[in-house]
């Protein structure tokens, strides 16, 4: 198996782990890691030794070469070419009756090899001592209790864990109707793959989406800086602070509902519709004043003439996305998907207020110089990632650096 990623993937593969290699104490940023395919799988610790990193491009290059100009089996002298090459073990040659030779699945070990910075490792009973003592290189895939459990608990040692490790979680497996969870709160720790079950495009699958719709739908945001550099905010951040923290963003924000288009199925009756809007994030954004970062979430209801009242449209948008004015506020189906010529239009007044480090517009100005110049060398545990859909914009700048002002549905469409 280990052959064939390497066969198959070839250079796309992410073989070489710059930590080890390097000495480095962060993970590579997604612009070193670009265009490359990450492998994740268990890591025990007695093959640790046993890790070697992988050779050069052009190494691999010749091989490959050598392969598809033969459809014959590997000799011994090519075994040991294999061996001295990738560090993999040399595939053994079994007798059959028949005199025939046949060669033996790659070892674990060799499968282990290829997976350089998602070593999946577990500590029971887990002991953040032991957190502390474990590689960079190597992440953590807590389970929804766990993960609840160990947030509720201790939100700084988990805002740590995440600052220099990979954090994963996904749903519980008592789930059986493939529910999901509240994303948000995992999001508010830090955690950076936060798994749900796409099969059920419910209101946390809903909030999944539009928060990954930043940044072109690459499928990394940043995460703010006091969630980055805890150790260096001068007030403690918890993602269960009911006040507002003075190093983020807050917004006074007042949605006005002025009209509807196209709220009602084409010839279905509706008796009556209804319009809810909420804003969705840690504790602290269900205030007036809710954080820069958090989202607003937009869903219309329809009573048909008989039944319960039915979702017809929906759509979440970072707060960062709205600019002030009035704009038009496109629909999407319960899955995701737009839906042609329906849509809100709504009043947006926002005011951003910010604590005593500096001015909004002095603010935004370093937000921005800070984006253009660190962006490309922010560690890949500096995102929050979505491991299912992937330029990393700042949390702590406003719209209008990066989002012009929308006059239309088109505009909305495209630019957001």
């Amino acid at each position: 198996m280990a052959r064939h990623f390497l066969e198959i993937m070839g250079d796309v593969l992410c073989k070489e782990n710059l930590v080890e290699t390097e000495g480095r104490e962060r993970l590579p940023s997604p612009t070193e890691l670009q265009g490359k395919i990450i492998l994740k799988g268990t890591f025990k610790k007695e093959v640790k030794a046993a890790m070697s990193s992988f050779s050069t491009e052009t190494s691999l290059s010749a091989y490959l070469t050598r392969r598809r100009s033969t459809d014959e089996q590997l000799t011994s002298d090519e075994n040991q070419h294999m061996v001295s090459i990738y560090g993999l073990d040399a595939p053994k040659m079994v007798a059959q009756d028949d005199q025939e030779t046949t060669f033996v699945e790659d070892t674990e070990k060799d499968l282990e090899k290829l997976v350089v910075y998602c070593r999946s490792i577990s500590i029971k009973p887990w002991s953040w001592s032991k957190q502390r003592e474990t590689s960079v290189s190597e992440m953590f895939s807590f389970g929804e209790p766990s993960a609840m459990k160990l947030c509720k608990h201790s939100p700084q040692e988990m805002l740590a864990c995440t600052e220099r490790q990979l954090v994963r979680t996904y749903p519980k497996g008592t789930r059986f109707d493939s529910s999901n969870y509240d994303p948000t709160l995992m999001w508010g720790c830090g955690m950076h793959m936060v798994a749900l079950n796409f099969q059920t495009p419910d209101v946390w699958m809903h909030l999944n989406q539009g928060f990954f719709r930043q940044n072109g739908g690459c499928g990394y945001v940043l995460k703010p800086e006091v969630m980055r550099r805890s150790s260096q905010s001068s007030v403690e951040y918890s993602p269960f602070m009911t006040e507002p923290h003075p190093d983020i963003p807050t917004v006074d924000l007042e949605i006005e509902l002025i009209s509807g288009q196209q709220l009602c199925p084409y010839k279905k009756k509706c008796v009556s519709l209804t319009v809810d809007i909420q804003t969705f994030g840690i504790p602290a954004d269900k205030s007036a004043m809710p954080r820069a970062s958090c989202l607003v979430y937009f869903r219309v209801e329809v009573q048909y003439s008989t039944g319960n009242p039915q979702l017809f449209g929906q759509n979440c948008i970072p707060l960062l996305s709205l600019n002030p004015g009035i704009k038009f506020v496109p629909l999407r189906t319960s899955g995701g998907e737009l839906i042609q010529g329906s849509g809100l239009f709504v009043k947006i007044t926002k005011e951003t207020s910010i604590s005593a480090a500096g001015t909004v517009k002095q603010r935004e100005k370093d937000c921005e110089r800070a984006h253009l110049q660190n962006s490309e060398k922010a560690p890949l545990n500096s995102t929050t990632g979505c491991s299912y859909s992937l330029t990393i914009e700042n949390i702590n700048g406003v719209a209008e650096i990066l989002v012009p002002e929308l006059v239309s549905s088109d505009d909305l469409v495209e630019r957001i």
